[in-house]
């Protein structure tokens, strides 16, 4: 999974596909909650080779939305060479929380009683 920031623009992530990215290659997200697909084609966003993987920088167009998964596919000729899940959050990723500012305690005077066999 990737993690992004919906701030970051451009966005730039690593990914290790099947075959290199060459010209030609385009990359599909799919956003989970409304299924709407945003493709990029080639030229919209750049690339790297190094090692053993590719370095992608792209500005999204629209902008991710907080706290949302998407699905990333790279392909190729018609052939998914990558294929991932993002989600797009502002927080930390140390310290990242699903309850972030949205969980109060709340104090109770609830009382229980321990029976012995």
């Amino acid at each position: 999974m990737l993690i992004i920031s919906p701030l970051a623009s451009p966005a730039e992530f690593y990914v290790i596909p099947r075959e290199w990215i060459e010209a030609g290659t385009t990359i599909e997200i799919t956003d989970l909650d409304t299924n709407i697909v945003t493709n990029y084609p080639a030229g919209t966003f750049s690339y790297i080779k190094d090692a053993y993987y590719n370095g992608i920088t792209i500005t999204f167009n629209p902008v991710l939305n907080e706290q949302t998964f998407y699905r990333i596919e790279i392909k190729t000729g018609g052939e998914t060479i990558y294929r991932d899940l993002i989600f797009s959050t502002e927080q930390n990723v140390a310290n990242f929380q699903t309850d972030y500012e949205q969980y109060t305690p709340q104090e109770s005077t609830n009382e229980y009683i321990i029976l012995d066999n």
